[in-house]
């Protein structure tokens, strides 16, 4: 049986908000689920944000580059001691270093073979069989692979015509979401969230119906990660101009943070002419514009990440801005500038600060590009590199050649 569940901007309104102060905002319940609602429109916005407040120091990762030449990090995950990359368009494959940076192997190839893949599209990690799942696009198949091996196990063929961008495993299940919809069935039935059978490929499970959570449009306007790891087998879902964060934990599906207030978008603020227009690259960065930057509205929840008892995550509108939750009083902060104080010494400086990639209990993952490694160079020379920076000498080695730079933020011990 499909199953369906429906937030929108009516339901919000349904929750008991309990304000204390025009800075916080309260968690309110649904039975028993607890859902954290933030309201941008009496969440007071603070300054600055200094990465010190959270990190107590950074480790850089240097990426063996001897056999495997990186263009980009699309993605990255992690299982047991092993760091697991995704490079789609140059490398083309699913690299497993150690968290010194050295390459253990490259799983399954490029190629025509039952054991192959046409295109490396996405990845995901069963963590408790050990299986790696690779989405090749172009083929319409998942290819599954034992990370501590290598060894290719078996391919799950997909449904002819099925539209799928990401995949995702939790709690053993398999789960596929569609960020872009080129078709579009006119009973409404347009689905973000689907689950499929693990041997079969069949679709058993769908969720989120795109008019209700995306407000009727049909892509997304910034690709970054859409799932992020908190623990105890949670996972959150921020996908696109949804106002809901969704939480997958061993098989159900439920809401887990909401938003309201003047920054969210609603339906109306997308007009059909937009709707319309999706494959127009003008017509879909004049939306994000009007939407991001002339209307303050959010575009995007990302980099979600949790340590202790609070939630970190950014949101969008034309900057990037941060908010926390504490998970234990429901109440929330947001702030308009975040320092990061651990790997610059000094603020006076233009740089680019690291990308987000995924986080653990000890810390948070992130990574600098091939095009800023220059740049990275530079700043030491300079001095603006800081001493919390453990391993700061890699910088020195690093040339026009290397891989991109991970960069471990290990968390505070007084956190």
């Amino acid at each position: 049986m499909k199953r369906r569940i429906y937030t929108n901007n009516g339901l919000l309104i349904l929750y008991v908000l309990v304000l204390l102060s025009c800075a916080v905002e309260k968690a309110s319940y649904s039975g028993n689920t607890k859902i954290y609602m933030v309201n941008f429109d009496t969440t007071k916005m603070r300054r600055d944000f200094c990465y010190s407040n959270l990190f107590d120091s950074v480790t850089l990762i240097r990426l063996d580059g001897d056999q495997a030449i990186i263009g980009r990090i699309d993605k990255m995950d992690l299982y047991e001691d092993k760091l697991i990359v995704l490079d789609e368009r140059h490398a083309k494959g699913v690299f497993v270093f150690d968290k010194g940076g050295n390459l253990i192997r490259k799983i399954g190839g490029v190629g025509f073979s039952p054991e192959e893949y046409t295109t490396c599209t996405d990845f995901t990690i069963d963590n408790q069989t050990g299986v790696v799942y690779i989405y090749d696009q172009i083929g319409k198949k998942i290819c599954l692979y034992d990370i501590d091996s290598g060894n290719y196990l078996r391919t799950i063929k997909l449904e002819s015509g099925s539209e799928i961008q990401r995949i995702w495993c939790n709690s053993g299940m398999l789960y596929t979401i569609n960020t872009f919809f080129s078709s579009w069935n006119s009973d409404g039935e347009n689905y973000i969230l689907r689950q499929l059978d693990i041997n079969s490929g069949h679709e058993i499970g769908q969720w989120m119906d795109v008019d209700q959570y995306n407000k009727g449009w049909r892509d997304l306007f910034t690709f970054s990660s859409l799932f992020y790891h908190i623990g105890d087998g949670k996972d959150l879902l921020a996908f696109g101009l949804s106002d809901t964060v969704m939480c997958i934990n061993n098989g159900k599906i439920t809401p887990y943070m909401a938003f309201s207030g003047d920054k969210v978008i609603k339906p109306e603020d997308i007009s059909e002419e937009d709707k319309n227009g999706i494959l127009d690259s003008k017509i879909r960065t004049e939306m994000r514009l009007r939407l991001g930057h002339k209307m303050d509205k959010i575009t995007g929840v990302l980099d979600m990440f949790k340590c202790d008892d609070n939630l970190y995550f950014s949101y969008t509108t034309w900057p990037l801005y941060l908010g926390i939750c504490n998970m234990n009083t429901g109440e929330v902060s947001t702030y308009s500038n975040f320092e990061d104080d651990i790997l610059y010494a000094s603020k006076f400086v233009y740089r680019t600060l690291p990308s987000f990639l995924t986080s653990d209990a000890g810390g948070v993952y992130y990574c600098i590009g091939t095009d800023y490694l220059s740049d990275l160079k530079d700043h030491l020379k300079e001095g603006f590199i800081s001493n919390k920076v453990t391993n700061k000498d890699v910088i020195k080695i690093i040339n026009e050649d290397s891989n991109p730079i991970l960069l471990y933020y290990e968390y505070s011990k007084k956190q």
